[in-house]
């Protein structure tokens, strides 16, 4: 008795930069965990000769294959490349190129898009929870994934997390699980920079989520006094001192901050709250740009300090974000 060999999957990336590569390698293996052999990863440009069922990932730009794919299944499916920014393109098929064989495409926009359709198609082929310990029904699983395609886009450019630092025990985990979120913004708050700072940010960044980092503008020190200027000026040179000392060269993507907000006086020396820490804030934002013109600002408000006073906020800097 004789049994037909049964196709095997190959696994075809893109680029092997930044979240594009991070996208290959979660691909590969979310893949090998429903198959009984290894899954072998090549280079797109190597063409597919002895290759059966096929996985695609990547951009068109950076995977030749995937545009020659897009190309035949033009007409019959109607599928074109996603453009904007963070989408992608999922499709499950008929191999074009081998009748008996099947193709599971992963199109982004651009790297990120790569990445968050890996985790979305991951997600899809995990639905139904097949039993770790029934290899047959594994394979089976990625080799009869039912035919579909699906366009995504999102919806919200910035999506994120706000937390403190000190309670991330695992960034690794904690980045890993963000992507499978589809999240790409992570605000951090620490008081002290973190000793590894540099490999976070690496991390995250090979990831597509951007870090703000956060520290203090004169917050939680009750005994500065918003309304005197020189405790204005003693805040300025705590913040500038903290930028050179801890951040200044770290490859950070914005900047948040807290300042003295946090309590229910409304106003100080005739004056709103509001204004004095516009009076406050413009001048350390502007010098911090003197050095960083590209640096995103944003600023933690509590508004139970402001209330109805939030029209003198409109004396802020428009470059900051509230």
């Amino acid at each position: 008795m004789t049994t037909e060999p049964v196709k095997r999957w190959t696994l075809f990336h893109g680029a092997l930069t930044g979240p594009e590569r991070t996208a290959a390698i979660e691909l590969q293996r979310g893949e090998q965990l429903y198959l009984p052999y290894v899954l072998p990863v090549r280079p797109s440009a190597g063409g597919i000769a002895g290759a059966e069922h096929l996985l695609l990932v990547g951009t068109v730009a950076s995977n030749p294959l995937l545009a020659k794919l897009l190309a035949e299944l033009a007409g019959e499916k109607k599928l074109s490349a996603p453009t904007t920014p963070g989408s992608c393109l999922l499709h499950v098929g008929p191999n074009p190129w081998n009748a008996d064989a099947r193709v599971i495409a992963v199109v982004g926009a651009d790297a990120a898009g790569t990445l968050h359709g890996v985790a979305e198609m991951l997600a899809v082929i995990s639905t139904g929870g097949v039993p770790l310990d029934m290899a047959h029904a594994r394979r089976a699983r990625i080799d009869g994934l039912f035919d579909f395609t699906v366009a995504e886009a999102p919806a919200v450019a910035e999506r994120g997390l706000w937390t403190w630092g000190y309670v991330i025990h695992d960034y690794r985990r904690y980045l890993d699980n963000m992507v499978r979120l589809r999240l790409n913004t992570l605000t951090m708050w620490n008081d002290v920079v973190p000793v590894n700072m540099a490999e976070i940010l690496d991390y995250a960044h090979a990831r597509g989520i951007a870090v703000h980092v956060g520290f203090p503008w004169g917050w939680g020190v009750k005994e500065l006094d918003i309304s005197k200027a020189a405790d204005r000026a003693t805040i300025r040179d705590s913040v500038l001192k903290t930028w050179h000392e801890q951040y200044a060269g770290q490859p950070i993507d914005g900047l948040y901050f807290q300042t003295i907000t946090e309590h229910t006086t409304q106003e100080i020396e005739g004056r709103s709250v509001a204004s004095w820490c516009c009076e406050l804030i413009n001048p350390i934002a502007r010098e911090l740009w003197k050095l960083r013109p590209d640096l995103p600002i944003q600023f933690g408000l509590h508004a139970t300090s402001i209330a109805e006073r939030y029209r003198d906020l409109d004396a802020l800097d428009p470059r900051l974000t509230i």
